[in-house]
């Protein structure tokens, strides 16, 4: 993720959970466009602290599309996706930066019970 040659100039980050978050502010700090599509923010806390967090990201120009990403298709001119959220609205991006869950086999008591793997698309 930190080691990307250039700065996507837009990016939409999947999942509103605290590490989406984080990276999409991140992004947008140093100037891309960025997109999060979640359902909420923050989903593991209170109601209170998803708002508290969109009006925040809103406040330095970060979108949030509430929804779900249903089919994630090749962009216009085969470059980047675009993605169909369940609300019916397309976001298009050339990047997109998703987590997926793996549950973690490690019996170590050091490890996480969920690997998060993010990847580019």
């Amino acid at each position: 993720i930190f080691s990307l040659p250039e700065l996507p100039r837009a990016l939409t980050v999947i999942g509103g959970g605290p590490i989406g978050c984080e990276l999409g502010q991140a992004y947008a700090r140093l100037g891309s466009t960025v997109t999060i599509v979640a359902p909420r923010l923050l989903p593991m806390l209170d109601p209170e602290a998803g708002e508290a967090m969109r009006q925040v990201l809103q406040a330095e120009g970060v979108t949030i599309e509430t929804g779900r990403a249903v089919t994630v298709e090749t962009g216009a001119g085969g470059r980047g996706h675009a993605l169909t959220l369940s609300t019916g609205k397309v976001v298009e991006a050339p990047a997109s930066l998703s987590r997926l869950h793996e549950r973690c086999r490690s019996q170590s008591p050091f490890s996480s019970p969920h690997a998060l793997l993010y990847f580019w698309v």
